[in-house]
């Protein structure tokens, strides 16, 4: 397999990126696999556009107020700005304040190559990290009941329940019955509230917000 940059006929060291090792490091230098000297497009009669390893694409706009100190611009965040909103404020899911220092502009279809304006929105971090987990996704112990499976830490969240998440993990890891270890009566420190409080990505991720306890078989 030859490097996939034009007139360049070594060999492709690197198969995933398809590129020589002289262009993968000039891109892990600059952020893009030309030359410093032929990188402006007016000059040189053409748009420069390049895509990085993750998929991304790259404009080349010096002088934008997204640029980076190569003159280039995510591309999803260059039409983002351009053709959606130029002052973002707040994010789109639970609208809390952003940033552009602090935004992220999302692919709702999870396609980094679909750029069309209709497929990006913008989030805060948290609300970008979470989108992609559902809860069994990030955990490594798992209760079930009545057909609802939660980690110890989401069914602590869940109304109705009365025991914290490493109780719940220690009953389950004692033999009890996933039933009892998130149920079974809390022996000290009664109290009438939930161990631990809710946070906004519960619903999201499908940590129940009402109670599904029913009585053990």
């Amino acid at each position: 397999m030859k490097c996939k940059i034009e007139n360049c006929d070594r060999d492709a060291t690197y198969k995933r990126q398809q590129v020589c090792q002289m262009h993968y490091f000039r891109f892990m230098r600059n952020g893009y696999y030309e030359k410093k000297k032929t990188r402006n497009p007016r000059k040189y009669g053409r748009t420069y556009r390049t895509q990085n390893p993750a998929g991304y694409y790259k404009v080349y706009e010096p002088g934008h107020p997204l640029a980076d100190s190569a003159g280039t611009v995510y591309e999803h965040r260059f039409i983002y700005y351009r053709d959606i909103n130029n002052e973002v404020t707040i994010c789109d899911k639970c609208s809390d304040d952003v940033t552009w220092d602090t935004c992220h502009i999302d692919h709702v279809d999870d396609d980094v190559e679909n750029n069309a304006k209709e497929n990006l929105r913008c989030l805060c971090r948290p609300c970008n990290v979470f989108r992609g987990h559902s809860n069994t996704s990030m955990g490594k112990m798992f209760l079930t009941i009545n057909g609802v499976t939660n980690t110890p830490a989401a069914w602590a969240r869940t109304q109705g329940v009365r025991v914290a998440h490493n109780t719940i993990s220690r009953r389950k890891r004692n033999g009890w019955s996933d039933f009892d270890a998130v149920y079974g009566e809390k022996i000290t420190h009664k109290s009438t509230v939930a161990s631990k409080s809710k946070c906004k990505y519960d619903k999201e991720r499908g940590i129940s917000l009402k109670p599904v306890r029913q009585e053990a078989a």
